[in-house]
């Protein structure tokens, strides 16, 4: 912030009745403040003063200080995510200021109820992980969330995560079973595979404990 006036003489920066910085004018009234704001409350319209002395009456200037926060962006490596119900995925991505990867920031996971599943830190060129195990159907065909809460010095943000929960698909194979009425019969499962196990033919089996008539 800069101005002329008298030399010799201080000026200071207010906000309502607070000196947020003073110095002195130099030859020809020339002043410059260094200001480095301390509180948004000190946005807005603030005052240059020159205190008036036996000599110099005491005059003012308005000056408008705007503040603005550096830009922030969250970059997925994939914006959905399909697990089977009980599994873990992993979501990752990169976090930027001002288009740079930047470590030490909080994210956090929020589910479309806004509730925080976990948090993280980035690290190294701003790069962050959450694992998430999917253990609510409810949250299947919703948008979880990467986000960034505001800061003093950067803004908001946040990307969604396209979340599907699927079932892994099974089948089930028994035998034939011949009998006359009144008899008791086996029904002897021959196989069962699942996705889940890869297909693994089991052993054929007898379980009298599930006989029936």
């Amino acid at each position: 912030i800069a101005g002329t006036g008298a030399s010799g003489q201080t000026v200071y920066l207010r906000s309502g009745n607070t000196n947020i910085a003073s110095t002195t004018t130099t030859t020809g009234g020339s002043f410059t403040f260094n200001y480095v704001p301390q509180t948004w409350s000190e946005s807005g319209n603030q005052v240059v003063t020159l205190d008036g002395t036996t000599t110099i009456a005491s005059s003012y200037a308005e000056v408008n200080i705007t503040f603005k926060r550096h830009e922030s962006s969250i970059v997925l490596s994939s914006n959905s995510l399909t697990l089977y119900y009980g599994s873990t995925g992993t979501i990752s991505g990169t976090f930027k200021v001002d288009n740079t990867g930047t470590s030490g920031e909080t994210l956090k996971l929020v589910d479309v109820n806004n509730n925080a599943l976990a948090t993280t830190t980035t690290g190294t060129g701003g790069s962050f992980s959450f694992n998430y195990t999917a253990n609510d159907w409810s949250l299947s065909g919703t948008n979880l969330k990467v986000q960034y809460d505001q800061t003093d010095y950067n803004g908001g943000t946040y990307e969604n995560v396209a979340l599907t929960l699927q079932r892994h698909t099974t089948t089930l194979s028994v035998a034939d079973v011949t009998g006359t009425v009144g008899d008791t019969v086996d029904i002897v499962v021959t196989q069962f595979t699942s996705k889940k196990q890869g297909f693994v033919p089991s052993a054929e089996k007898k379980n009298p404990t599930n006989s029936k008539k």
